[in-house]
């Protein structure tokens, strides 16, 4: 792969729509301040290896989805609808949100936040949450 294809991170636009919101209107941006963004899919799985076999057999069952990001903490007026429980549509943008390019997005609970306050550093906080249900644009969607 060309230096040129290879993505970096500078352009990446995460929103989060709370449930109820109106969408084009109530989205909160959340990496205009942010230092780093993870999404991780996997699957469970059930061991089915028989007694007499000699390696496991792993079988996958319910696929899940988290995600984190973290962000300098800059008074952002959308602080109270980010907090643990909250609930609503997470679209996220890794180029930008530019039509043709690649999106995804999917419905998701926040289930932790956190701030940190160094002595003699930046504060920051840390989100996190799951998704609920399918995803809405799956991988590999691109921006309408």
């Amino acid at each position: 792969m060309a230096p040129t294809d290879r993505l970096i991170g500078t352009n990446i636009v995460v929103e989060f729509l709370p449930t109820g919101g109106t969408p084009g209107v109530d989205e909160k941006i959340l990496t205009s301040d942010f230092t780093t963004f993870s999404f991780n899919r996997q699957f469970d799985t059930v061991d089915v290896t028989a007694g007499n076999e000699t390696t496991r057999f792993p079988k996958t069952t319910i696929e899940a989805a988290d995600f984190s990001i973290m962000f300098f903490d800059a008074n952002q007026t959308y602080a109270a609808d980010i907090l643990p429980g909250a609930t609503g549509k997470l679209s996220v943008y890794p180029e930008g949100k530019t039509t043709g390019l690649p999106t995804f997005s999917f419905n998701c609970v926040l289930t932790q936040y956190s701030e940190d306050f160094p002595f003699d550093g930046v504060l920051e906080i840390d989100i996190s949450g799951e998704r609920q249900g399918a995803m809405i644009d799956e991988i590999g969607s691109t921006v309408p």
